[in-house]
């Protein structure tokens, strides 16, 4: 089944020494009791200003019931990275969101 993506936030803090960046969006899910886990796509793909995060549901064996599911990712940076957008991607949907620096 198609999970719908959506990204509200991408930000990338860029302050010495707390290089990090962060994304916060929802896809939806089956069960009120569902999680989201996101981490970075490897390989990377093929536009390097486009960071790729892959999701994936993990079902929480509660009652069915259609509903957004919020996702959180956060990682450390080198600050250096080329990226100017982030795109999420889980079971064949995707969206892109542009990314906020933060200085």
């Amino acid at each position: 089944m198609s999970q719908e993506v959506k990204i509200w936030k991408a930000d990338w803090n860029l302050r010495p020494k707390t290089k990090f960046i962060h994304v916060e969006g929802t896809v939806m899910g089956m069960s009120f009791a569902d999680t989201v886990e996101v981490d970075r796509a490897e390989p990377q793909g093929i536009n390097p200003n486009i960071l790729l995060l892959n999701a994936r549901v993990v079902d929480g064996q509660g009652p069915m019931k259609p509903q957004p599911v919020p996702f959180y990712f956060a990682d450390v940076t080198m600050g250096d990275e080329p990226w100017t957008h982030v795109q999420v991607e889980c079971d064949g949907e995707s969206a892109t969101f542009p990314i906020s620096k933060n200085s």
